[in-house]
C-alpha cells in the first residue's frame, strides 16, 4: 500500500514538472514573439488616397458586410472619405485584433502594395 502511494506521488510529481516546463516554454515564446502593432490614425490617413478607388473591395475583404458598405456609399462623398470610414470601421470592429500585420495581409490579397509601402517602418 505504501509502495502504491509512492508510485502515485511520483506520477503526480512528474505531471507537475511537465506542466511547469510547458508553462516556462509558453512564457519564453511570449518573450520572443514581437508584439503586434495596432493600426493607427496616422497609418489610416496615409493610406486613404491610395485606397479611394478600392474602398468597396477592401470593405468586402475586411468583412464589414453589405449593410455597412451601403451606409458608407450613402454617407461618404469622396473615395478618400469612404476609404477612411472603411479602415476606421474595421479598427473599431476588430479592436486589438486590428493590427498592421492583418491589414498588410488584407492589402496584399487585393494587390495593393502602395499603401503598405507608405506605412511607417515598411
Amino acid at each position: 500500500m505504501v509502495l502504491d502511494f509512492s508510485l502515485e506521488l511520483k506520477d503526480v510529481e512528474g505531471k507537475c514538472k511537465d506542466a511547469e516546463n510547458r508553462l516556462k516554454e509558453k512564457q519564453e515564446e511570449k518573450k520572443t514573439v514581437p508584439p503586434k502593432k495596432a493600426v493607427t490614425l496616422v497609418e489610416i490617413t496615409g493610406m486613404m488616397k491610395d485606397l479611394e478607388t478600392d474602398w468597396k473591395e477592401l470593405a468586402t475583404v475586411l468583412e464589414l458586410g453589405e449593410a455597412n458598405i451601403r451606409k458608407i456609399r450613402k454617407e461618404s462623398k469622396t473615395g478618400r472619405e469612404k476609404a477612411y470610414v472603411v479602415l476606421t470601421m474595421w479598427t473599431d470592429k476588430e479592436g486589438e485584433d486590428a493590427t498592421v500585420e492583418r491589414l498588410i495581409d488584407t492589402l496584399e490579397k487585393i494587390a495593393k502594395s502602395r499603401p503598405v509601402e507608405k506605412m511607417p517602418g515598411m
